[in-house]
């Protein structure tokens, strides 16, 4: 399965009722993977939504109700923050007087926004791999773009295969910090597609690869670890660089990547369902194959076009 079918799968948002509240997160997630930010001034009556005595009419909902719509504080609306879609952040401009918010995408908000915005043209992707774009990141590019993108399938498959749902749980930060120090040590899970295991499987194997070669090149390299946000005066963690999502501090490219407008976007998807119920499940054993050869990760470096140091 690729990205956005996961994506979808996963968090299975319902889209297409305009009476939902779902529908006015697809909105407001829309506009984060198109411009990276917002604050409640610049979404004032740009986001519709229905009554459902009125469906054919749409509404425009204010900032005030917007704004609790945010913060979970409107009696039809779960929030985007208690959701964990959305983080709110201090403005880093000065203009004396009240200042508003600025709201960011978490790493769980960027992940449902890749269900209709592609990875490729998802601009908080974009933030993080523009800081490869100078010469002396330039090389690793490639490699930043499939790790990162590589973790969040990993994310994506390991909860589809289990049938778990995750758009209207109610998570932290810490919840994916935890999943990626799980993920790298030997762990079982229940499971009933013997395809998708397969592609676990292989997933896994690639990252094994992948955080090599990350802690190699990170290990020496000071400019590395401060774009891949490292911790510093710290051990890397060992399960792969894990700042990616945090973009706030991007905000200064958001205006010259949102001008690259995006090609047509991904249809609706379907209404949210459970997950589909099997009579049958087997557990499987993942990471017991965690150690990987030299020759192997150099194989790989030349194939992402990265000497070794």
């Amino acid at each position: 399965m690729n990205i956005e079918k996961l994506s979808i799968a996963v968090f299975k948002l319902n889209y297409k009722d305009k009476t939902s509240e779902d529908y006015v997160y697809f909105q407001i997630l829309s506009h984060l993977a198109e411009y990276g930010s917002f604050t409640v001034t610049e979404l004032d009556k740009q986001i519709h939504y229905s009554k459902e005595k009125y469906p054919k009419k749409s509404l425009k909902i204010e900032r005030r109700k917007l704004k609790n719509i945010i913060y979970g504080e409107d009696k039809n609306f779960e929030g985007l923050i208690p959701l964990n879609y959305v983080v709110a952040i201090p403005p880093f401009r000065n203009r004396g007087g009240f200042q508003e918010m600025d709201y960011y995408p978490t790493e769980k908000g960027i992940m449902i926004s890749l269900g209709f915005f592609s990875y490729k043209q998802n601009i908080n992707i974009k933030k993080v791999l523009k800081l490869f774009d100078y010469p002396y990141s330039k090389p690793y590019k490639k490699f930043a773009s499939e790790f990162i993108k590589l973790q969040i399938e990993i994310f994506l498959l390991y909860h589809h295969i289990q049938g778990i749902v995750l758009g209207s749980k109610h998570e932290h930060d810490a919840d994916y910090d935890r999943f990626r120090k799980i993920i790298v040590e030997p762990f079982y899970i229940r499971i009933s597609n013997p395809i998708l295991e397969i592609e676990l499987h292989s997933l896994l194997k690639k990252l094994n690869i992948f955080r090599q070669i990350h802690a190699k090149f990170v290990k020496d390299n000071v400019v590395l670890k401060f774009i891949w946000n490292e911790p510093h005066g710290k051990k890397i963690p060992h399960h792969g660089f894990q700042g990616w999502y945090r973009i706030s501090s991007l905000t200064s490219f958001d205006k010259n990547l949102k001008l690259k407008k995006s090609s047509k976007r991904k249809k609706i998807v379907k209404h949210r369902g459970k997950p589909i119920l099997v009579s049958e499940f087997i557990y499987s054993t993942f990471q017991s194959y965690s150690k990987v050869s030299q020759n192997v990760v150099e194989r790989e470096m030349k194939l992402l076009g990265i000497k070794s140091t």
